[in-house]
């Protein structure tokens, strides 16, 4: 069984290559060009014996319409049975094929060569096959696959029609996806053989046909949230093509109950899916050495700087008013731990004091006694003075927790209003945008009769475009201040919205406020739904403003 979720909101990650190109200078990864076909389990489980590899594959198989096919299928049916994407097996079995093609493939020769490998002391420098491991093959991660199947590089580039192509729901049209992929209302009863369509940034199947498995487990937004079982990414042949995008996601049981009749379990199962296969990808170490570690370090340090503070998480974390209130708390809990616990000693040595007052006079004017005496009464002072500089010290870190508790407060309250700007010129964009398209809609015939409307309906074209465009900027910058004022504390977000509601004075902002207070407290809670939130904000620019 298969469960869809909806969690496919926008997030901006980092991605790093595994392997280091000398002539690019540049970090790369390497990703299957076709699906697992069972011709290639049976040659890796048969160890090239195809009746053995076969046996292997009918005892994986949970599939017997597939095992009926191949028995009774002549040479060239054969083939095109065996050039199907390998499905319908448990997660163990895909593990398993990946580890025996793993010790296959190290233990021949030409396949050993052909394998890339990572330079474990220097990654700019040559490799050297016998001193620098191989990598290994693995499932690619969510983000690997995903950066593929939007086009990579390339996409990131190439614009169309103003934004680049790897925003796009998939790297080509959609009315073109019976091109590329076998899916409903093309695709028959299952999967078929790997290949056939026309390939996109060099890799064929990669939507459609068969889902394909992960490295990682299902994570509500990929990085953060709960976590589930298996994560499956492309779609299949059971999907209708007008589903199918580059950011569709669908959780995979490894288990799942099975049940009788009444609809009790019996037991539970390995789970098998006919439209889930796989596709690999080729890993390596990431620290091969610990020198290789030290210029890893290096390079992260950079990486950090430059990169990870412009990310959501890196900003929420990193902020330096919400971090510096941080660290002065934990100043002052360490400042009353040293105050109890020299509190604690002076209580000793005053207790040791009075014991040596009440010494009889005789013993007491010893001069050992005398020593200790002046050593206690030294101590005393020296505490008194440690006391005093903890007070002054306390005094200048709650002065400036004060201020930057306030500094807190002026940018929730900066930030609070910007996301209310942007969300009602964003909604106000959309409605525009909708007004004009109707305007459109309506006259496009007149255009033919009428040169003062053909003029008109330019214009309105015109006007169109900027609409959209400004509609998607301000709302897509809605959604980043959302993720920022996720990382402050709420009892500061509440203020800063109090403040908003006593200083509007119509009722169309009091209701964009509303909403953005929702989105707000899904936001600190870290829940993240970019999708739905402007979704919600179009909802909602429509009911508020009139559309004509």
């Amino acid at each position: 069984m298969i469960r869809q979720v909806f969690f496919e909101g926008i997030q901006r990650l980092p991605i790093s290559g595994v392997f280091y190109d000398r002539k690019a200078k540049n970090w790369f990864y390497y990703l299957a060009k076709y699906e697992v076909t069972i011709a290639q389990y049976v040659a890796v489980m048969g160890e090239g014996d195809e009746k053995k590899g076969l046996a292997h594959f009918y005892a994986a198989t949970g599939d017997k319409k597939q095992i009926k096919k191949l028995k009774k299928a002549s040479k060239k049916g054969k083939l095109r049975e065996l050039a199907k994407p390998l499905s319908y097996v448990t997660w163990r079995d895909f593990q398993a094929f990946i580890h025996h093609y793993n010790v296959w493939c190290y233990a021949n020769t030409a396949c050993l060569a052909k394998l890339p490998r990572l330079p474990k002391n220097d990654w700019k420098a040559r490799v050297d096959k016998d001193r620098d491991p191989p990598g290994f093959f693995r499932l690619p991660t969510e983000l690997e696959w995903e950066y593929a199947a939007r086009g990579g590089y390339t996409a990131l580039k190439k614009e169309e029609e103003g934004r680049p192509v790897f925003e796009k729901p998939l790297p080509f049209p959609q009315d073109q996806l019976k091109k590329y992929a076998w899916t409903k209302p093309h695709s028959r009863k299952g999967a078929t053989r790997i290949g056939r369509w026309q390939e996109t940034g060099g890799f064929y199947d990669i939507f459609g046909n068969i889902q394909e498995l992960n490295s990682h487990f299902f994570v509500a937004e990929m990085i953060q949230g709960k976590v589930g079982a298996l994560s499956a990414r492309g779609g299949s042949f059971r999907d209708h093509a007008r589903t199918i995008r580059s950011s569709f996601r669908r959780e995979v049981e490894i288990y799942k109950p099975k049940e009788n009749r009444e609809g009790k379990i019996e037991k539970i199962i390995e789970s098998r899916s006919s439209t889930t296969g796989i596709r690999l990808a080729i890993g390596a170490l990431v620290s091969p050495s610990p020198r290789f570690s030290d210029e890893v370090k290096a390079e992260y340090d950079d990486y950090e700087k430059a990169v990870r503070a412009t990310t959501a998480a890196g900003k929420s974390n990193s902020d330096a008013l919400v971090r510096g209130s941080d660290d002065l708390k934990e100043a002052s809990r360490t400042i009353e731990r040293l105050k109890k616990r020299d509190a604690e000693l002076s209580k000793e040595l005053l207790a040791l004091k009075d014991r040596a007052t009440d010494l009889p006079p005789l013993v007491r004017d010893s001069e050992g006694l005398k020593d200790a005496y002046r050593t206690i009464d030294t101590l005393k002072t020296r505490y008194t003075e440690s006391f005093r500089e903890i007070r002054i010290l306390q005094e200048a870190l709650l002065s400036a927790d004060r201020k930057i508790q306030e500094g807190i407060r002026q940018v929730c309250s900066y930030l609070t209003e910007l996301a209310l700007f942007r969300i009602k010129s964003g909604g106000y964009s959309y409605m525009a945008s909708r007004k004009y398209q109707k305007f459109l809609d309506r006259n496009k015939e007149k255009a033919a009769v009428s040169s003062a409307m053909k003029r008109r309906i330019r214009q309105t074209q015109n006007k169109l475009v900027q609409a959209e465009k400004l509609h998607q900027e301000h709302l897509s910058a809605y959604v980043k201040t959302l993720m920022k004022l996720g990382g402050y504390p709420k009892a500061y977000l509440d203020q800063a919205v109090k403040r908003l509601i006593t200083k509007s004075d119509d009722k169309k902002s009091l209701k964009f406020i509303k909403l953005m207070k929702q989105h707000l407290d899904q936001a600190t809670r870290g829940v993240s739904k970019p999708n739905l939130w402007i979704s919600e904000a179009e909802s909602l620019a429509l009911r508020v403003y009139t559309v004509r």
